[in-house]
């Protein structure tokens, strides 16, 4: 993992893990979600039913970088 990435992930490991331990149910979507091939409805659902700011913005940065694959690559999303 570049120093960058690993950073990243470390100020937020504590974030993750809270959300995780606070809020299962909605993990368990989130898990089985399948983020990289989600369809913008479902990725809505999770955004709309997220428990925190910090998950609806795990939800949020895959629907952008998808949208930006989608206008990159011309399939649709």
């Amino acid at each position: 993992m570049m120093h960058a990435q690993a950073t990243m992930f470390s100020a937020a490991a504590g974030d993750l893990d809270a959300a995780r331990r606070e809020h299962p149910a909605w993990f368990d979507r989130y898990d089985e979600g399948a983020l990289d091939r989600a369809g913008a409805a479902d990725l809505m659902e999770l955004m709309n039913t997220a428990p925190s700011s910090f998950t609806r913005g795990m939800v949020f940065g895959a629907f952008m970088a998808r949208m930006e694959l989608a206008g990159v690559t011309g399939a649709g999303f």
